[in-house]
């Protein structure tokens, strides 16, 4: 869809058009843009909370796991040195919690964050300062993290623990003593637990796709709705300017019609004054024939200037069958010189049409001079008329003529548009636009070597049913 702008009259450009603006093109890309953004985003915050749901879920699992173990084992004398149950023997407890599935390496942190035991027996009694984790677990909160070794600066007592690139879970569980709501001591657990990794892979790829198929369908259904806009638009700025061009033509030729209309009238005395003064015959005939073509003229203009003006809700309805009768009997003297033949095809009792006698026979004969021009000596013109719904009546003007290429089908109703030497391309598009003001419409269908119909639906007339 392209949309035009231009200056008005006197502005610095003259008048001259603005480059277009493909509205069509430019929403596919920013759209796309736009729907690839949030879909992206989505699915990075919703894989973020899947994979802290799940380690949040994984670390209160173990910590429930561990404290009930630490309990068992009675094991507060470990880690505070003031406990009346002495120090205890916990090494069982430790032995546990290193042989858990997945663990790489554990450590036990006491409250003033020294390792009192370690798998690795190199890091007992190190402190490690700047341990936010360490310091929320001893806060009461379970920690866990996915990390990945070799990645960044690993922790000192990260080294050496596994091989470079593999992906592990960092849990810093909080040990509650039984009287004491606050933690005694942390146990820190290197481990890859078996099935999380996998479970969240899982789960983090039902997220991009998901996510990535809901931006795909609404991508989709926003453009095919702008799609559908856009083809409205154009049929709507098409006819819009085609109902611009006939307004041109038509207030032109009203112009011209009044203007002729005096003249005619001259003409016509004139002749009238000349028979008066009983000339010879082979003077009559010639004035007489004068006076016949300017009432033709006369009635031609009067017919035009009826068709143009807007509808009116009180105009007398229209008989159809006495019409096409009507637009034979113009064409006799045609049809005859031509050797075409005209059949007419209407049961007498059709409904009578709400539209005014004047403008039916003005797109009538006009469809019917258009069959003559087309038809070759020998050729068939039909008119019929038949009533296919309660509240229309179908007029068909057909001839079995050479027909139309689709692109002088597609032209035959644009103002302007014709294949006819000194032909205007006004006929058909004041028609259809006469009769869709009068609440009817006009269609043609045409195929090469086939011949040619143009049907006309037309409302009956006082909603009869």
């Amino acid at each position: 869809m392209l949309y035009r702008s231009t200056h008005g009259r006197g502005g610095t450009n003259g008048g001259a058009a603005v480059a277009p603006f493909d509205l069509l093109r430019w929403f596919a890309i920013l759209s796309a843009l736009t729907v690839a953004l949030i879909a992206i985003g989505a699915a990075l915050f919703l894989a973020r909370f899947v994979e802290r749901a799940s380690l949040t879920r994984d670390a209160a699992v173990v910590t429930q796991f561990v404290n009930n173990l630490f309990l068992v084992e009675e094991g507060e004398g470990f880690f505070r040195a003031d406990s009346p149950a002495g120090p205890g023997d916990i090494e069982e407890f430790f032995t546990h919690l290193s042989r858990l599935p997945g663990v790489l390496r554990a450590n036990a942190f006491d409250r003033e964050r020294r390792i009192v035991w370690s798998s690795d027996p190199a890091l007992v009694g190190q402190r490690f300062a700047d341990n936010d984790e360490l310091e929320a677990a001893f806060r009461g909160q379970p920690v866990a993290a996915i990390d990945r070794a070799g990645v960044g600066v690993p922790k000192a007592e990260q080294v050496a623990m596994t091989t470079a690139g593999a992906r592990f879970v960092e849990n810093y569980l909080p040990v509650i003593g039984a009287a004491d709501p606050l933690p005694v001591g942390v146990i820190e657990i290197y481990r890859v637990p078996p099935g999380l990794f996998d479970s969240i892979d899982a789960a983090v790829s039902h997220v991009v796709w998901g996510t990535g198929a809901a931006g795909f369908l609404l991508y989709a259904s926003l453009f095919a709705i702008v799609w559908r806009g856009t083809r409205l638009v154009q049929a709507q700025e098409a006819r819009l300017v085609a109902a611009e061009k006939l307004a041109t033509a038509g207030e032109m030729a009203s112009a011209i019609a009044h203007g002729l209309r005096n003249p005619l009238a001259s003409i016509r005395s004139s002749a009238e004054l000349a028979l008066t003064a009983e000339p010879s015959a082979d003077v009559a005939a010639p004035l007489a024939e004068i006076v016949n073509d300017v009432d033709r003229l006369e009635g031609w203009i009067r017919q035009y200037l009826v068709s143009v003006r807007p509808s009116a809700a009180d105009e007398p309805p229209t008989a159809v069958r006495p019409i096409l009768h009507t637009a034979v009997a113009d064409v006799a003297a045609q049809l005859e010189r031509k050797g075409i033949k005209a059949r007419i095809e209407a049961a007498a009792d059709l409904p009578d049409v709400a539209l005014h006698a004047l403008v039916l026979r003005q797109i009538v004969n006009g469809l019917v001079a258009n069959a003559l021009e087309a038809l070759p000596p020998g050729g068939t013109v039909l008119l019929a008329a038949e009533r296919t719904a309660p509240d229309i009546v179908l007029v068909r003007v057909s001839d079995d003529g050479p027909g139309m290429t689709p692109g002088q089908q597609a032209g035959a109703l644009q103002p302007f548009v014709t294949s006819k030497p000194g032909g205007l391309g006004l006929g058909l598009p004041l028609a259809r636009e006469i009769l869709s003001r009068h609440g009817g419409s006009l269609s043609i269908d045409s195929r090469p070597g086939r011949g040619t119909v143009v049907e006309l639906r037309l409302p009956v007339a006082g909603g009869e049913g």
